[in-house]
């Protein structure tokens, strides 16, 4: 059994969650625009020329009219994010796709460091780390948005809630909602953002 579940839809970005059951596939297809799939967690194979794992927290970068599916031999999770086709990639010289997306930016003592994965018209999809104690202060993003855990925790208030983050956790925040970060641990995170 395959079920699925929108979770961010937002002009062309949108982010789908899928749990196939052991030894579920779905079928290969192809999308006018460019996209990525997050391994959630169990076992998941992305379905192109060739078989490829999609480790938890790796990212496969769908081209524009590629042709791919996927598959599960003991079940799994993953995120399907389609992005709008007015964007760029800023991508590593060399990388694998998938991608482990919590090695894409280091850790940056005392700091904050950020890398804008995508950038388009309608949004961008960004991955970042803070040290331990670093914080975001109060702010309002100015679209939906998706938070993906990728490594340590972090403390995550939103409209005046607070909750803890690890890897593996989603949070999904609506347009202007009022939100703060403080890593209680080093903390990395993927953010996918509509304008």
């Amino acid at each position: 059994m395959t079920l699925s579940s929108k979770i961010l839809e937002a002009g062309a970005l949108e982010a789908i969650y899928f749990a196939l059951g052991e030894g579920t596939s779905i079928s290969r297809e192809s999308y006018p625009n460019p996209g990525f799939y997050f391994g959630m967690g169990g076992e998941i194979y992305i379905e192109g020329e060739k078989q490829i794992p999609l480790a938890p927290g790796a990212l496969y970068l769908r081209n524009e009219n590629e042709l791919v599916g996927q598959s599960s031999v003991k079940g799994g999770a993953y995120l399907e994010i389609a992005l709008g086709n007015e964007g760029r990639f800023n991508l590593p010289d060399k990388y694998d796709n998938p991608l482990m997306l919590k090695n894409l930016v280091p850790w940056e003592k005392d700091g904050i460091a950020n890398w804008d994965l995508w950038n388009g018209k309608e949004g961008k999809f960004v991955v970042m780390s803070l040290d331990q104690g670093e914080a975001l202060s109060p702010h309002r993003a100015p679209g939906e948005a998706l938070i993906l855990a990728l490594e340590g925790e972090a403390d995550f208030t939103y409209e005046g809630v607070t909750s803890h983050l690890i890897a593996g956790d989603v949070f999904r925040m609506a347009k202007n909602g009022l939100h703060a970060l403080d890593a209680t641990k080093p903390f990395k995170m993927a953010l996918l953002l509509h304008f």
